[in-house]
């Protein structure tokens, strides 16, 4: 939630610490699972790529367009 708030302040620092802190959050939430995944069964690993990764790399990646373009 701290990012998706952060994301609405106009200071530069504040959308760097967004899209540092959401990017973070998107590589550690993939890891946690892809290694759930691995355990349980490799149709989470899907899951997971789907429903977290692919969400979260839009999100970082116009968060990085938003930055350059301020």
């Amino acid at each position: 939630m701290i990012p998706a708030l952060l994301a609405l302040i106009e200071r530069r620092a504040a959308i760097w610490v967004s899209l540092i802190l959401g990017g973070l959050l998107v590589v550690l939430t993939t890891l946690a699972g892809v290694f759930d995944g691995i355990r349980d069964g490799g149709h989470l690993v899907v899951l997971v790529l789907l429903a977290v990764t692919l969400p979260g790399a839009a999100a970082t990646a116009l968060s990085w367009r938003r930055l350059r373009a301020a």
